[in-house]
């Protein structure tokens, strides 16, 4: 099914469950705006491990909050003097994390979005968040510099030839002393890429996505391992740190991974 077709699908399916997309936000105390192009709800809505459609909306909305807490966390442990700063929240989305951060995930805090959807810069906008337009090059991507680079599965999409470009792009917007947070499919992912096997330099790449308005292969499924990511987090220029590395933290599979800039 193309983009279109499941956009207007959507808009469908969330005019039925408005009323359950209603309850549930307002029980998480965050926005009931769901945009109709938004792949993560699509992928949800459609996922056939839910019995019925008031699981799914709530899986939905409960897990972007888990991650807005997993971040706040991350944040109070590896910044325990800072507590409040600039934070980007890189490759956003339609807002399934967002809304959590700008309802009550980081207090002090000033998060800035950025995502390549135009759709998407407005429908963050419209739920109050500030939002900018990222690129399909790094090497065209202007940021100014934050305290913190959040990018929550998007490594887990990029290619070999451009993963480490985007890698430095971000670094290079973490000012020093600050972060850059990011996830990646690792080993433990691969059960859910139908078991393929990383080739001889530490990766897999397969050229297809949720993602149906994106190149598959500029925007696909890729899977790393932790000695392919340390090599290319070594080539970073000047100090830096792996603060954290957590194998199979999110989502019981994703790796999470934590640089600081010194």
């Amino acid at each position: 099914m193309s983009h279109e077709a499941n956009t207007r699908q959507m808009r469908v399916y969330l005019a039925e469950h408005r009323t359950e997309i209603t309850e549930i936000a307002a029980r998480l105390g965050v926005r009931a705006d769901v945009h109709p192009a938004d792949m993560i709800f699509q992928f949800v809505a459609k996922h056939n491990g839910f019995p019925d459609a008031y699981q799914a909306i709530q899986y939905y909305f409960t897990d972007g909050r888990m991650s807005a807490e997993r971040l706040r966390e991350l944040l109070a442990r590896n910044l325990p003097d800072k507590s409040s700063g600039r934070l980007l929240e890189f490759a956003s989305g339609y807002g399934c994390v967002t809304r959590h951060l700008i309802a009550q995930g980081l207090p002090g805090w000033e998060v800035t979005c950025a995502d390549i959807h135009d759709e998407a810069v407005l429908f963050l906008q419209k739920l109050g968040a500030r939002a900018m337009p990222s690129a399909s090059r790094p090497e065209d991507l202007r940021l100014q510099p934050f305290d913190v680079v959040f990018a929550l599965s998007f490594f887990s999409h990029m290619p070999d030839e451009s993963f480490s470009r985007w890698l430095l792009r971000l670094y290079e917007a973490v000012l020093p002393g600050g972060l850059l947070v990011f996830t990646t499919h690792g080993y433990q992912s691969l059960p859910h890429l139908g078991d393929p096997a990383f080739n001889r330099q530490g990766w897999w790449f397969r050229a297809d996505s949720e993602q149906l308005d994106l190149r598959g292969e500029e925007y696909g499924l890729m899977a790393v391992t932790p000695s392919y990511v340390c090599d290319r987090i070594r080539a970073l220029p000047g100090r830096l740190q792996i603060a954290v590395f957590n194998e199979g933290l999110w989502w019981n599979h994703q790796d999470l991974w934590v640089v600081r800039r010194a």
